[in-house]
């Protein structure tokens, strides 16, 4: 039998980029870089707290949907925390891929 389960959806887009400081936008741009020359791996990251887990999904996703590539167009990344068991709610599994275009081309990680 299936078991259901219901978890708290953490808002996007709530956070503006001139609310996203510069620190975390270095990290978040470094995480990607090693991601990607790491195919099929995922970032581990410990937080003091849930709070703190949520506030930093929330920026990481708000920063990936508004991302820009130096020439100012989009490119924006999707952020997911991927559900691992018996993990405390204070370590998150994280994943950064490309965002697919809208013509469903296939997603590169390039």
């Amino acid at each position: 039998m299936a078991k259901l389960t219901v978890v708290q959806k953490i808002s996007t887009g709530s956070v503006t980029m001139d609310q996203i400081d510069a620190e975390f936008i270095e990290e978040f741009e470094g995480a990607w870089k090693d991601l990607q020359a790491n195919p099929n791996t995922e970032l581990r990251v410990e937080f003091e707290d849930e709070d703190e887990r949520n506030e930093w999904l929330r920026k990481a996703r708000s920063y990936g949907e508004q991302r820009m590539d130096s020439n100012g167009d989009s490119e924006r990344l999707k952020v997911r925390a991927t559900p691992k068991r018996n993990l405390p709610k204070t370590v998150a599994y994280i994943s950064i891929t490309r965002d697919l275009p809208g013509d469903g081309a296939a997603n590169t990680h390039k």
